[in-house]
């Protein structure tokens, strides 16, 4: 078997109705629909496969190479507890108006509600917000169910709702059961359990395709929302060396933000890291070198690091930033 090496991955395109026009900046050489709302950068989702675009890997969809690698692409634990699905989904979500005001539930309400096997925890990270930009992420105050379907009724839910303006480099985090929306003319990095399930409380009255009211899910809603989530879920980093901010750490994902200073080498020392490593570039363009293994990245590119991978060095001819993502809480020692 081929030794592994860091994989570039193709990003999956998909047009939404509230989808703005700001991803196809971020990957001119593809053919990116017009109103495009996401942009599939890390997936495992059964015909929403990554695929890979660099070595003699190329072409292959990531759950593919999970079967063949298995613990040495996604780590001992991971392989364990998710088999051949990749444990984690990253996005790139452009909005020109704000998507519906919805909850995701946690793994128990998703196998009680759907028979799905994971429920949502998600974080964003702001990469643009224009001057109209707003997030709603938890209640403002108290509200029980009855009281909280008439306001639905009345059209003034997002009075119940926090809401603030975000700006760039914002980290929001958006735990399952938590009732939130994401507002128009935000770009956004959004890291996620491997999910796509989703109830809608209110979609601003938007049509369908059809011209239908497009469908709301106000009963599974209901039995999701927690009623006393009144965090509105901006993140704090906190430091943890010259070059990296910690952004959070919890059972789903592992986040930390990595500043590259003008051309100043850098390495990471991931062996005593039991995870795949996944880098997103969030500003500037990065090289990278693992063993023979050198290429480039630009902002909104990512490279898939697997398990078996013990160091990788990079360093950017300007400043760049990247966000460093992994699942993993155990087995990890301090990495350089």
């Amino acid at each position: 078997m081929s030794e592994l090496y860091p994989l570039k991955l193709a990003p999956l395109f998909y047009e939404k109705p509230w989808g703005g026009e700001k991803i196809k900046l971020f990957y001119p050489s593809y053919d990116v629909p017009q109103r495009c709302g996401e942009a599939w950068l890390v997936s495992g989702i059964e015909g929403k496969n990554s695929v890979v675009t660099n070595g003699f890997l190329e072409g292959n969809e990531i759950n593919e190479l999970i079967e063949v690698y298995m613990e040495d692409l996604i780590g001992e634990k991971n392989f364990i507890d998710f088999g051949e699905q990749l444990p984690i989904l990253i996005k790139m979500i452009d909005t020109s108006s704000p998507l519906s005001i919805q909850v995701h539930p946690d793994d128990e309400l998703a196998q009680q509600l759907a028979s799905y096997r994971w429920g949502k925890n998600e974080m964003w990270y702001i990469l643009q917000a224009s001057i109209n930009s707003y997030v709603l992420n938890g209640f403002s105050r108290s509200v029980d169910v009855e009281k909280f379907l008439s306001i639905i009724e009345s059209g003034a839910i997002v009075d119940t709702l926090n809401r603030f303006r975000p700006k760039q480099g914002d980290f929001i985090y958006v735990k399952s059961r938590r009732i939130h929306a994401i507002g128009p003319g935000i770009t956004l990095i959004e890291i996620q359990q491997p999910s796509d399930i989703t109830y809608r409380v209110f979609d601003w009255n938007r049509k369908d395709e059809h011209g239908n009211p497009r469908e709301l899910h106000i009963k599974e809603a209901m039995e999701t929302i927690d009623w006393e989530d009144f965090e509105p879920g901006l993140i704090q980093p906190q430091r943890k060396g010259d070059h990296i901010e910690k952004i959070i750490e919890s059972p789903h994902f592992n986040v930390n933000k990595i500043s590259i200073p003008r051309e100043e080498p850098l390495a990471r020392n991931y062996m005593g890291l039991d995870s795949f490593v996944v880098w997103v570039v969030v500003k500037g363009m990065v090289t990278y070198q693992q063993d023979q293994h050198i290429d480039h990245l630009h902002t909104g590119e990512v490279l898939f690091i697997p398990a078996a991978i013990d160091e990788i060095s990079f360093y950017s001819k300007e400043s760049a930033e990247i966000l460093e993502i992994y699942r993993s809480n155990e087995n990890e020692k301090e990495k350089k």
